[in-house]
Formats: structure tokens, C-alpha cells, sequence
């Protein structure tokens, strides 16, 4: 059986509303979350740059909810 996903982005959302959001994909049998963690690098319109918190959290959301997380990153983002 394939798991299915969602995506989230924190560079637009706050994280009282990923919470909720990830709850209810949770509910609905969701297994996998994606992020993108360099949208603010290229340039996306009305995005914030989340700090280290902000995906510590919703990294800690994931783990709670018993959700895998993946995400795109670049070698700044890395370092």
C-alpha cells in the first residue's frame, strides 16, 4: 500500500493553522507531510522566512502526530 501526503509551508501559514491542518490530515489517514524550506530563497511573493523554531515546531507537530516529514533544502539552507 502507497502512503499518501501533504505539504506544508510555514513561509505562509501560521502554526496554530499547520496544527490544525496536520490534525485533520492525520484524521483522514495522511502518513506523509512535505516542506519546502528555501521558498523565501526564491523570491515567492508574500513569504516569510521562517527561523529555526518555526520548523522545529512544526517538525515536533509531525512527531507527535506520528506523521513522516521530508523536505526540499538547498546547501545554504543546510549549512
Amino acid at each position: 500500500m502507497k502512503d499518501i501526503g501533504v505539504s506544508v509551508y510555514p513561509d505562509f501559514y501560521p502554526i496554530e493553522s499547520i496544527r490544525k491542518y496536520l490534525e485533520r490530515a492525520k484524521e483522514l489517514s495522511f502518513r506523509r507531510v512535505f516542506m519546502s524550506l528555501i521558498l523565501n530563497d526564491l523570491g515567492f511573493e508574500n513569504s516569510i522566512k521562517p527561523d529555526r523554531r518555526t520548523w522545529g515546531e512544526v517538525l515536533s507537530i509531525c512527531r507527535e502526530l506520528g506523521l513522516e516529514a521530508s523536505a526540499d533544502i538547498n546547501a545554504e539552507t543546510f549549512k
